[in-house]
């Protein structure tokens, strides 16, 4: 796959990450986040593959639970009582440490990824490209106060760092 290839599709899931996390309409939303899924399969695979469609789907998947409690935290938000955690943060660690907690999300959205890993082995990258990708967006877009620059930057990382380490292995 061409650097050139690499830095639009990178770019791309940076925009519809930030899409996906706007006020669009949530048809607009859910094809953004189709398409980042089906970017990542590709990327992983380090071409095309006739299981980005179902990548587009399992990633749509992964996105479901929430995140906005650990993001938030990034932010000055504090939840006030347990009700305002997201289901998943079980325990006191996942509710106080906001970096760890972004990383178990980020681990979360890309788990559903591995269903394909008998056809498309190089997907194992992706659960951990997204947690890295989720933390490091949430450390800059907080330093500068953005949240909109968290999401653009959460997709854009994601993407780049499946392309470097699907490029880097040999499978």
């Amino acid at each position: 796959m061409s650097i050139t290839l690499v830095v639009v599709a990178a770019v791309a899931c940076g925009i519809l990450d930030r899409l996906r996390g706007s006020e669009a309409h949530g048809t607009l939303r859910a094809i953004g986040t189709l398409i980042v899924g089906s970017i990542l399969t590709m990327l992983a695979a380090g071409d095309y593959t006739p299981f980005a469609m179902v990548g587009a789907f399992l990633w749509w998947l992964g996105e479901k639970p929430g995140w906005g409690a650990p993001m938030g935290m990034y932010f000055g938000s504090k939840p006030k009582s347990n009700h305002d955690y997201e289901k998943w943060q079980i325990t006191d660690r996942l509710k106080k440490d906001r970096r760890l907690a972004v990383a178990v999300r980020g681990l979360m959205w890309g788990l559903p990824m591995l269903v394909l890993y008998s056809w498309v082995p190089q997907v194992v990258i992706i659960p951990p490209a997204m947690a890295i990708a989720f933390v490091l967006a949430c450390e800059i877009g907080s330093r500068i106060e953005s949240w909109w620059i968290t999401e653009f930057l959460r997709g854009l990382l994601c993407a780049v760092f499946v392309a470097l380490m699907a490029s880097q292995v040999h499978w």
